[in-house]
């Protein structure tokens, strides 16, 4: 498998983050709670998703 020059960015980034928090989860939690409220604008709201796989799976028939 070829190497992906955006998935080694991504990882380099994550080890980054995860070695300035010290590996501890809460930390980097909470960063990316702050990082997420400065671009919430950006984001897609969950709830969408949900609705679109409800209705999906409740218009499939039921075998008997």
């Amino acid at each position: 498998m070829r190497p992906d020059p955006i998935i080694e960015e991504i990882r380099k980034i994550r080890l980054a983050i995860e070695t300035e928090c010290q590996g501890d989860f809460n930390q980097i939690f909470a960063q990316a709670a702050k990082i997420e409220q400065q671009y919430k604008d950006r984001l897609i709201d969950k709830p969408f998703a949900h609705h679109t796989v409800n209705k999906i799976s409740s218009s499939v028939p039921e075998s008997s």
